[in-house]
């Protein structure tokens, strides 16, 4: 495979049936030209590190017309690999680039197969502020933990490819906790940011509908988990979590009586978390999850209820930078120790010298063979709201 490519184009015009605008020599290489610079603009080469010649037959079929051209960039501008370009004209006379294929380039150059979808002879800039002017919208409902709908939340839609005039919007959640957008760019991507001047919460990345549609988010927008003053609500469970643990590792006695001492973010009833309750924040985990097969609770506190699902998932592999438990929480989660983080719930067994714990490196539970009561380890405290 050529690791210089060269870019020559064959140019068509436009024949029969006359058209509003010439499908000429300049409008044709000056959109190719368009295309190629945005194409090697993502793939981190030099825009113009590259060059453009008529090469092949010019095939124009009605409506429709293809063009052969060798592409590619760096110091070599005599080869290349074949390409082609189709273009079709549509009801108002106007030709367009839709669709540029190389099967060579295809397996080693993202873009390729690729529908621009680009006026000829128009600016990738205007061709995008022309496309947003058709507009369309997004649809869909916020909810919280617990299933239901959150009314007068601000929600913010942030485009992520920003064209101009159609970059932000605002809109406010209805009393059913669904929201609409009118007059965004179609088939665009946007950030929806639910907004709130008492807590912050993760973002979901969404496309906007084709033009003069709406698309429908297929589920509601869960926002479990929120964050004030370093302190985590969960509105699924009511509990409230600190954003980062404790300094430092602490031995279960000393991370007990840390948290109960523990003034912080204007409450003072925090306490080191069950093993039910630390297992709540493991995500992306399924057996280790609140309800999957590992059988630890604080209902089961024997050693025979650590199952195989209690071993977790591949280190490192958590959603959250590694992590395996929600976007809002902080803190170590590292291979050297496997993020041991320590429960108040004592194995059933052993004289009470043992304790459950969570690794969040993992996504594991551990009983007497991990966590012992006279080693230190990690610490999260929580309380109830109320």
């Amino acid at each position: 495979m050529k690791r210089h490519l060269v870019f020559l184009a064959v140019l068509a015009v436009c024949s029969g049936l006359g058209c509003s605008q010439k499908l000429d020599d300049n409008n044709v290489r000056k959109t190719l030209d368009f295309f190629m610079s945005h194409l090697f603009a993502q793939i981190s080469h030099k825009p113009n590190d590259r060059a453009i010649n008529h090469v092949g037959p010019i095939l124009v079929n009605g409506n429709e017309a293809t063009v052969e051209f060798r592409i590619g960039y760096g110091s070599d501008l005599s080869g290349g690999d074949i390409a082609k370009a189709s273009f079709i004209r549509n009801q108002d006379g106007k030709w367009f680039l839709t669709k540029v294929s190389c099967e060579v380039c295809e397996g080693y150059i993202p873009g390729w197969s690729a529908s621009p979808d680009w006026e000829v002879g128009v600016s990738p800039e205007r061709a995008a502020q022309k496309r947003c002017e058709k507009k369309s919208g997004i649809e869909g409902k916020v909810v919280d933990g617990k299933g239901l709908p959150m009314v007068g939340l601000k929600i913010v839609a942030n485009q992520v490819t920003h064209v101009e005039g159609y970059e932000k919007f605002e809109t406010v959640t209805r009393a059913d906790g669904m929201f609409s957008f009118k007059k965004l760019c179609p088939m665009s991507e946007y950030i929806l940011a639910p907004s709130s001047e008492n807590w912050s919460t993760e973002n979901i990345t969404v496309q906007s509908g084709p033009e003069r549609k709406t698309m429908v988010l297929p589920s509601p927008i869960t926002i479990r988990f929120t964050e004030r003053e370093d302190v985590i609500i969960d509105s699924q469970t009511g509990l409230q979590w600190q954003a980062e643990p404790t300094g430092g590792k602490m031995t279960r006695r000393a991370a007990k009586h840390f948290c109960e001492s523990l003034s912080f973010g204007g409450f003072n009833n925090w306490h080191l978390p069950t093993i039910s309750e630390l297992r709540s924040l493991i995500v992306g985990c399924a057996g280790a999850q609140t309800g999957g097969d590992c059988g630890v609770t604080d209902q089961c506190l024997n050693s025979r209820c650590k199952g195989y699902a209690c071993r977790g998932c591949p280190g490192g592999g958590g959603p959250t930078r590694g992590c395996y438990w929600p976007s809002l929480f902080r803190g170590n989660c590292d291979s050297h120790d496997y993020a041991w983080y320590s429960s108040s719930s004592a194995l059933a067994e052993g004289g009470g010298n043992g304790a459950w714990g969570v690794s969040f490196y993992a996504g594991g539970i551990g009983g007497i063979d991990d966590i012992v009561a006279d080693v230190p380890y990690y610490a999260r405290c929580v309380r109830f709201a109320r």
